[in-house]
């Protein structure tokens, strides 16, 4: 299975799947026209569709952005429900949140997500 990447733009991050790693990477802003946004998130959750019918033993997924408008909270929110319901099915996924020490709002939206989710989400301070 190839690997699954979207360019880094000064509206839409770097989303980056390396399959022989099992690391997803998201990082830079995500506030683009919301069509397109749409667009890469039905794209990547077909991907991890495909690649959790033959997945590595544990799957690490690396969220780190400078900018997210409110419309990207919700469709990261969809994928991290996919990824719930894989969790919840025994596949072992890990999710880090990174935030800057001082980004209050980086760090809340973290414990945002941490409390509507059923899957262990890390906050990591950098």
């Amino acid at each position: 299975m190839n690997d699954f990447t979207t360019p880094k733009s000064t509206d839409n991050p770097l989303i980056n799947f390396d399959f022989n790693k099992a690391i997803l990477k998201i990082e830079g802003n995500w506030f683009t026209e919301i069509e397109i946004g749409r667009e890469i998130t039905d794209k990547l959750i077909a991907y991890l569709a495909k690649y959790f019918k033959n997945p590595k033993e544990k799957t690490i997924i690396n969220i780190q952005l400078s900018l997210l408008s409110t419309s990207y909270s919700k469709l990261l929110l969809e994928i991290f429900k996919y990824l719930e319901t894989k969790y919840n099915q025994g596949y072992l996924i890990e999710i880090n949140w990174f935030y800057q020490s001082d980004d209050e709002d980086f760090l809340e939206t973290g414990d945002d997500f941490n409390a509507v989710l059923k899957i262990p989400l890390n906050l990591c301070e950098y």
